[in-house]
């Protein structure tokens, strides 16, 4: 071959390769332009009983008004199918343990981590008790979730850089979206008690709480009450070896908000301010929407502030007679069991009955384009057993996320209505949803704060993990909060 022809098979090929990169470059950005949702025009949604209007503001933010509650939540959830369809996929897949279906066998671990809390078994039991209201307000919301995405031009390009479909949104997607949330702010495995449980048998008792104290006396309690700093253990002895778990990830940072009364601002009127923090993200988790509803003989409704994509509610924000912020609580909603092991049967565990064997449950997961396998999961009547130590022992997890009223959306429903500071608490205490800090301001200047969720009663224990063998340590389902 003579350079001239080398030369000209070269210049060939870059010219290809120029063809070939810029053809890649139209094809993407024609599956980007393609899966834009419609901000302007008129569209067909399915269900509707009357008209419904959206009206974007300079940011992009949507007024959408609706003559009913049904038809309000299915407006909403076709806004969300259409401009924010995939991030709404990883929450539900998150809260299931189903995220390497989407993305492949990166995601496998978290999922086999996720997967042994069955939620969206949990998930399909809950809506099945659910008010027919409730069931009827999700139903419509994924109906227009679905209809917002079918209406795009083309799937949202996330799929087309995974090479797969997007899978239709369940009604049960919506509650999944919540154990996600729970997923996100709260311990799911308990290695903080376990880690305590650790150094108490590692280093002795009094050690473990000099360095583990239950808290300090500059923390500053709500009934005025402190706690005595730890003492400096006499004789301390060099600690034994011990295998210590590696620790997860560290919490995002923390939120703020806060709340002042009529008392105290310039023109009399209450005030609330929040910031909810969450690791960054594109799009923010948030989806800022005007909710309204406009029609004789229905009741008004005017709810400004943010919503999750997957819920057909308002998160936090104001009804016009209220307004109300979130941060997360920090409370204890679980507890790392140690289970008693009984001789002779390694598939058994002591409870204060006596002797019980293990549930044993098979799961199926199915990475992306690749063969699906089995994962073994071991129940207790505490809840699920999520870790074991060096030496076999199985702690199981008892964690409120797990109960029949972790998800409620009685208070979300009551919170769009509420018109003063007591109503908004009487809300707070009927819903369920991960437990936060709640701060309320209503029209007639209040202010206040409790805890919105259903906050366990937790009998007997501390900050370490423990046996529940003798039955002087446990939980019930739920703390009656005072009405004050």
């Amino acid at each position: 071959m003579t350079k001239k022809l080398v030369r000209q098979v070269l210049a060939a090929i870059a010219v290809l390769a120029v063809l070939s990169a810029a053809g890649i470059g139209l094809w993407f950005w024609g599956v980007m332009a393609a899966s834009l949702p419609a901000l302007e025009g008129e569209a067909r949604l399915p269900g509707l009983s009357a008209k419904v209007t959206v009206v974007r503001d300079r940011a992009g933010v949507p007024t959408v008004t609706a003559a009913n509650r049904l038809d309000l939540a299915r407006a909403l959830g076709f806004l969300h199918g259409q401009e924010r369809f995939f991030q709404m996929d990883t929450l539900r897949r998150s809260g299931a343990g189903e995220l390497s279906e989407l993305v492949g066998p990166a995601a496998l671990d978290a999922d086999v981590g996720r997967r042994v809390h069955r939620f969206r078994a949990r998930a399909r039991a809950v809506l099945a008790q659910m008010p027919a209201e409730h069931r009827a307000l999700i139903a419509a919301y994924a109906e227009g979730v679905n209809a917002g995405l079918a209406a795009l031009a083309h799937k949202p390009f996330e799929y087309s850089i995974l090479r797969t479909e997007p899978a239709p949104w369940l009604p049960e997607d919506t509650l999944l979206v919540i154990y996600a949330m729970y997923f996100e702010l709260q311990d799911s495995k308990g290695w903080t008690q376990r880690r305590r449980g650790l150094a108490d048998r590692a280093l002795g008792p009094a050690l473990a709480s000099f360095l583990y104290p239950d808290g300090e006396p500059s923390d500053a309690a709500l009934d005025g009450s402190t706690l005595p700093a730890p003492p400096m253990p006499d004789g301390v002895a060099a600690a034994p070896a011990a295998a210590v778990p590696a620790p997860p990830p560290p919490p995002p940072n923390g939120s703020n908000a806060f709340a002042i009364s009529s008392m105290r601002s310039k023109d009399g009127r209450a005030i609330a301010a929040n910031d909810m923090h969450l690791p960054l993200r594109l799009p923010n988790i948030w989806y800022r929407a005007w909710l309204q509803i406009r029609h004789e003989g229905a009741p008004n409704l005017d709810l400004v502030g943010v919503t999750l994509p997957g819920l057909p509610t308002l998160v936090a924000g104001s009804n016009g007679k209220l307004a109300w912020g979130f941060t997360n609580s920090l409370i204890a909603t679980g507890d790392a069991v140690r289970l008693d092991p009984v001789s002779g049967d390694p598939a058994a565990y002591m409870t204060p009955e006596g002797p019980r064997r293990l549930a044993k449950i098979k799961e199926r997961i199915c990475p992306l384009r690749e063969a699906c396998r089995e994962v073994e999961i071991e129940e207790t009547i505490w809840g699920p057993v999520t870790a074991r130590d060096t030496g076999g022992t199985r702690y199981a997890w008892r964690w409120s996320a797990h109960d029949t009223n972790a998800i409620d959306f009685s208070g979300f429903r009551a919170f769009e209505t509420a018109g003063t500071l007591r109503e908004a608490f009487d809300a707070a205490h009927k819903a369920g949803l991960p437990q936060q800090n709640l701060v309320v301001a209503d029209r007639d200047g209040q202010i206040g704060w409790t805890i919105i969720g259903q906050v366990p009663r937790r009998i007997g224990l501390g900050i370490a993990s423990a046996s529940w063998a003798d039955g002087t340590r446990g939980g019930a389902r739920r703390h009656p909060l005072d009405r004050e």
